[in-house]
């Protein structure tokens, strides 16, 4: 999990400065934009990300429609998300489970599994039945309960 977090950190960290120094969000906006051709193709900023002002941490999700679905659903909610699922992966606290990246390539979203808390509490709206799937699938793999649903 740190080396997932460091890596996706250092990928976009002119932006994550911007974002802990609690700077204006526009700054973010345009130390963004310039970042876009250096990075992969699942952290390239969508158009929306790069005319909405938003919490940095919402760029290091590698899913630019996730990404999307967080800004569209304000600060507040976004904020919440980041704290309860993806805290790990953005603030350097204890692992509470929300969130397995398996594989080598951490930068596919297929790679992400979202635990069945989190897709209870977030599915639907910001956690689509695309990442049901993909938790199902994962799931499947070792043998663990199905999810319901």
């Amino acid at each position: 999990m740190a080396a997932v977090r460091r890596d996706l950190q250092e990928r976009l960290a002119p932006v994550l400065m911007i974002a802990d120094q609690q700077l204006h969000l526009h700054l973010h906006l345009t130390t963004l934009a310039p970042l876009a051709p250096s990075l992969p193709a699942s952290l390239k900023p969508t158009a929306l990300q790069l005319r909405t002002p938003h919490h940095g941490y919402i760029d290091l999700i590698p899913s630019p429609s996730l990404r999307d679905r967080l800004i569209g659903a304000g600060t507040q909610t976004a904020s919440a998300f980041l704290n309860e699922v993806l805290c790990a992966f953005v603030y350097d606290v204890e692992d509470r489970g929300q969130v397995i990246v398996w594989g080598d390539d951490h930068l596919s979203e297929f790679s992400w599994e979202f635990s069945a808390e989190a897709l209870e509490r977030w599915g639907g709206w910001v956690l689509t039945d695309e990442w049901r799937g993909r938790a199902k699938f994962w799931r499947r793999q070792r043998n663990a309960p199905l999810l319901p649903g």
